[in-house]
């Protein structure tokens, strides 16, 4: 799945074309590093939905946008900033691999309102560099962490736990969050075609 065309077919398919005209389109990365951690954000006061839980990076295309993977890409950059070293700070680098899954998911707003969305997930990796929140992202989200695949096995969707995250700063801090419910799909998903075993590229995967 390239294109945002390629998700509007899969919805119409999928879905049926009446159930489709107020879906918006996001992109979110499944984002793995070399020890086979999974990078989760947790989401802020100041969010749309889900505030409290964790997720994946990501987020909505923009109406020029057309290309799944450079509209991730941005979403990367904008949300996930390196840690700062010698008051400079030094980009993190992602490789976006492959397309896992195409989702559609239903959020419930800060108003109470159920929106759809069509959630194109790819596979990816930290190539370089020490992720923190990103500049300007600081509300609406409130830290990042690193995840084993295996700590989802027992976590449900209503239950909350304390975790270890950090912040802007990459400062280190516990919190007690939920997951949104991208995080229970997408995992599923990657476990029903990748089993436990981290992504690593694919190079590793022969």
């Amino acid at each position: 799945m390239k294109s945002k065309k390629d998700v509007m077919i899969w919805a119409e398919r999928s879905l049926g074309a009446e159930n489709i005209k107020a879906m918006r389109i996001a992109v979110a990365g499944l984002i793995f590093n070399a020890f086979g951690k999974i990078l989760l954000h947790c989401r802020g006061p100041v969010a749309m939905d889900a505030v409290g839980c964790l997720e994946g990076i990501g987020g909505s295309l923009e109406e020029t946008e057309e290309e799944l993977q450079p509209a991730l890409m941005r979403e990367l950059q904008e949300e996930i900033a390196g840690r700062s070293t010698n008051g400079q700070i030094v980009p993190c680098r992602f490789s976006i691999d492959r397309f896992l899954v195409c989702s559609h998911l239903q959020f419930e707003s800060t108003d109470g309102a159920l929106k759809d969305w069509a959630v194109a997930t790819f596979l990816c990796r930290l190539l370089d560099g020490e992720p923190t929140v990103g500049v300007g992202e600081w509300g609406r989200t409130m830290g990042i962490g690193w995840f084993d695949i295996a700590e989802f096995d027992s976590w449900t969707a209503d239950q909350r736990r304390e975790v270890s995250l950090v912040d802007c700063e990459g400062k280190p801090f516990k919190k007690e969050v939920g997951l949104s419910i991208w995080v229970p799909v997408v995992i599923e998903e990657y476990k029903r075609q990748h089993g436990h075993e981290p992504w690593r590229g694919f190079e590793r995967q022969l």
